[in-house]
């Protein structure tokens, strides 16, 4: 099965009404991809979808620090933590969250240093980076997901992921999220444990062994909404 990985600013086990006011040092991201060819349709992919496309992004004009409003402790320690995986502008995570992906998937994604600073002390030496996964596939079976797909339209402008196949996007507005069923072809996503379906490409997907290893890792901040299944196509 399949599982959208899901995460806030605040991540799951920051109490409510007590905010967590992240905060890069100096200007905000400004995300450029490696690679920004046309993989599917007619247009490349939106700035606002770079941190959860699936490619690469150039790491040279990444912010380096960030701060919060509260002396929060480090993940996995006792007290108020930061969570392992929350969002700013793009996605953070810690060690602990990277040590989980590197297992499963060595050397496969991308993660770039960001340094805490934490409100009221010098910068802290734990590990957070900037996540970027780099596995962007098209494995979306359009007959059995639902809402039903969308195809593209033809001409030499227009881009396909497959030559011998037409192209298919999935219209988030067909259907409330809570109904969305996307149904995976099994021959593409079986070696993948954390991926971007390039059909829907705002969000993370992870395979069980991910969510199995997450939450035996206790991990903070992550849920996962789903499963959705997989099979052949």
């Amino acid at each position: 099965m399949i599982w959208r990985l899901n995460y806030s600013m605040a991540g799951d086990d920051i109490p409510a009404g007590y905010a967590v006011y992240a905060e890069i040092v100096g200007d905000p991201p400004n995300f450029e991809l490696v690679d920004d060819s046309v993989d599917i349709g007619k247009w490349s992919i939106m700035q606002v979808n770079i941190p959860t496309c699936g490619r690469e992004v150039v790491q040279d004009n990444l912010p380096k620090q960030f701060t919060i409003a509260y002396d929060f402790a480090l993940p996995g320690e006792e007290g108020l933590a930061l969570p392992d995986i929350f969002e700013l502008y793009g996605t953070i995570v810690s060690e602990r969250f990277r040590a989980v992906v590197e297992a499963l998937e060595p050397g496969v994604h991308q993660f770039v240093p960001i340094q805490y600073v934490p409100g009221n002390g010098p910068p802290s030496d734990y590990g957070f980076y900037w996540f970027f996964a780099r596995t962007r596939i098209f494995p979306m079976d359009p007959e059995r997901t639902f809402p039903p797909m969308r195809p593209f339209p033809e001409g030499p402008d227009w881009v396909r992921p497959f030559p011998d196949k037409p192209a298919y996007g999935f219209n988030r507005t067909d259907a409330p999220a809570r109904e969305w069923k996307p149904y995976f072809d099994q021959s593409i996503v079986a070696d993948h444990h954390v991926f971007v379906a390039g059909e829907l490409p705002d969000f993370f997907c992870v395979s069980d062994a991910f969510k199995s290893a997450v939450e035996e890792a206790g991990l903070t901040g992550a849920g996962f909404i789903g499963p959705w299944p997989v099979g052949p196509v």
